[in-house]
């Protein structure tokens, strides 16, 4: 499953509320970042001992839009910040999944 990927923290880190990535494999990155082998910013909240999940999910969506995420703040895209985003359907434009709990995903 390819696309972008937004973390949500439920404590800060510093300053930071929020991780996004791009990934081939997002069920792979997700695993990757539990075990301290994915980013730096997420070995230091796992770490630190943060909660976090990932709130949102953009299906093939490609670097580029990645980019132009980050060029966003985060929390205006994280439906867990900002309950009010919707697609055009009315609908919850997220999949909410819960960590990774003895291999197994779960939806909150």
């Amino acid at each position: 499953m390819r696309g972008v990927y937004l973390i949500h923290f439920n404590t800060p880190y510093k300053h930071a509320k929020h991780y996004l990535g791009y990934s081939q494999n997002i069920g792979e990155r997700i695993i990757q970042h539990e075990l301290n082998q994915g980013a730096r910013l997420m070995q230091v909240v796992n770490d630190a001992g943060l909660e976090w999940k990932v709130s949102r999910v953009w299906l093939d969506g490609s670097r580029q839009l990645e980019r132009s995420l980050k060029g966003r703040g985060k929390s205006r895209i994280c439906p867990i910040c900002n309950p009010k985003i919707v697609d055009h359907n009315n609908q919850p434009d997220y999949c909410i999944i819960s960590r990774l709990h003895k291999g197994v995903w779960t939806n909150d």
